[in-house]
């Protein structure tokens, strides 16, 4: 693996280690009414199925979502958290 790789996988384990600790320490969160909306769309999706396909609540989102929403707001929160890790490391 060549030096540049190396420090970009440093800096995205910085970065996500930082984050994770921002995320376990904040009390709210950023985004007004549509971060609650979506995470009750996914919490509820499973008493609810037909949420599953529920076009605002994005239905791929809320799929892959899911399980983590029923860990709480944190939980998605972390799943997030773990998209942008995933999509940083395609872009490698």
């Amino acid at each position: 693996m060549r030096l540049s790789h190396l420090l970009t996988a440093f800096l995205l384990l910085i970065c996500t280690a930082f984050f994770g600790y921002y995320i376990s320490i904040s009390e709210g969160y950023h985004g007004g009414g549509d971060s609650l909306g979506h995470f009750r769309i996914a919490k509820f999706s499973l008493e609810h199925p037909e949420w599953l396909l529920d076009h605002w609540g994005k239905p791929f989102f809320t799929l892959l979502a899911f399980p983590f929403a029923q860990l709480g707001f944190k939980g998605i929160q972390f799943f997030n958290l773990l998209l942008g890790v995933l999509t940083s490391l395609i872009a490698i």
